[in-house]
């Protein structure tokens, strides 16, 4: 059975975290980190033996799971550019600035069979 291939965006003190948690895994296979800044995606995923990605849509050809760990203002966007691609997802939280984003975010993973 091959493995579950996770990811995390955002390269933050949260973001780090996650990295090392999926990078000690043995059932996941870390495949990728994506976050806009650029050199410290790098730093990260050469400390964690990974793939900084350029885009996030890059990212999304990569994984199945991701982690989203970037500011609340932008989950929404990233969740749903995500979910559009099936991916399933664990978000920090907040999940969205707005009630009714978290709901659209439920939802669509729910229409998708998506966690």
């Amino acid at each position: 059975m091959s493995r579950l291939r996770v990811g995390v965006v955002g390269v933050g003190h949260i973001g780090k975290n996650h990295a090392r948690l999926y990078a000690e895994l043995s059932a996941t296979e870390f495949s990728a980190i994506y976050d806009t800044d650029t050199a410290k995606a790098q730093q990260l995923a050469k400390e964690f033996g990974t793939t900084a990605a350029a885009s996030l849509e890059q990212f999304a050809e990569r994984v199945d799971a991701a982690s989203i760990a970037t500011p609340t203002s932008t989950h929404f966007d990233i969740a749903r550019h995500l979910l559009d691609r099936g991916k399933h997802l664990l978000i920090e939280k907040p999940i969205a600035d707005l009630p009714a984003q978290a709901t659209q975010l439920a939802e669509l993973a729910a229409t998708r069979q998506l966690v």
